[in-house]
């Protein structure tokens, strides 16, 4: 296990799966300018980190996984003046595939926000009962950019609609309705049920499970020839890597495959 320790988000790498957590508590998980900054960097790191293949997103404290952007730090920003410095108060990988590298979101207790957009930007969405979505942009004054993207993807227009326009809470039950959790579990299980499935994605041979990713990515913004092409062109890299020789192997020799992504 490797382990990076920052103030208020940390990283470690367990088993081939990377665990980032939001560690403010005392601030309800809140993303000041320095946590956006670590939050940054510690994503990148994740995409390039060679010893793990999914990522976790989860958080520290009872209350919140994030109760959103930090009013405060909005408030140093409006008394500067300076507004060319708003894109240090973003997450700059909202429209990024990571590689076809997966992410988990594993969440509890206050969403907002921020909280709730690191949800839409992952591939599968774990929530505890007393979770409470909200996306509160336009009450303060400001639209979002990415969000209406995102939630769109995830759930289409009506839900996409209602999230971002209504501004009050959604529970967890609105949630697995709308098709945006995936899963909702004690939160005793919360990281446990996140970990068992990203380690059952690194089971899988990461050229065909980074390509399943990037297909479901590319669908969004391309033509659907355009995509299927990419399809083909990942079909027969897939084909003739010896990750499929092994998988096949293993299957007739009824045991464990060991892929090496090549």
């Amino acid at each position: 296990m490797s382990e990076t320790q920052s103030a208020e988000v940390l990283y470690e790498v367990q088993d081939g799966v990377a665990i980032i957590t939001l560690n403010r508590p005392e601030r309800m998980n809140t993303f000041s300018k320095i946590v956006f900054a670590s939050f940054n960097e510690m994503i990148a790191r994740f995409k390039k980190d060679e010893d793990a293949a999914v990522c976790v997103i989860t958080a520290n404290g009872a209350e919140a996984f994030s109760a959103g952007f930090d009013i405060e730090a909005g408030g140093d920003l409006l008394s500067t003046g300076n507004y060319q410095d708003s894109n240090q108060f973003e997450l700059n990988f909202m429209l990024d595939d990571l590689g076809g590298k997966p992410v988990i979101w594993a969440g509890f207790g206050y969403c907002v926000g921020q909280g709730m957009a690191l949800a839409a930007w992952a591939d599968i969405r774990i929530a505890t009962a007393d979770t409470l979505f909200s996306l509160p942009e336009a009450k303060i004054g400001i639209s979002a950019v990415t969000l209406p993207i995102l939630l769109m993807d995830q759930m289409g227009l009506s839900q996409a609609t209602y999230s971002l326009l209504y501004g009050g809470h959604l529970d967890a039950d609105w949630g697995l309705r709308s098709g945006f959790l995936h899963e909702v579990v004690d939160r005793v299980e919360l990281l446990p049920r996140a970990l068992k499935i990203a380690r059952a994605m690194t089971q899988q041979a990461p050229l065909a499970l980074q390509a399943h990713k990037k297909l479901l990515w590319a669908q969004r913004t391309e033509e659907r020839q355009a995509v299927l092409e990419k399809g083909l062109e990942f079909r027969n890299k897939t084909m003739y890597s010896k990750d499929f020789v092994e998988g096949i192997n293993a299957f007739l020799e009824k045991r464990r495959p060991t892929f090496t992504g090549s």
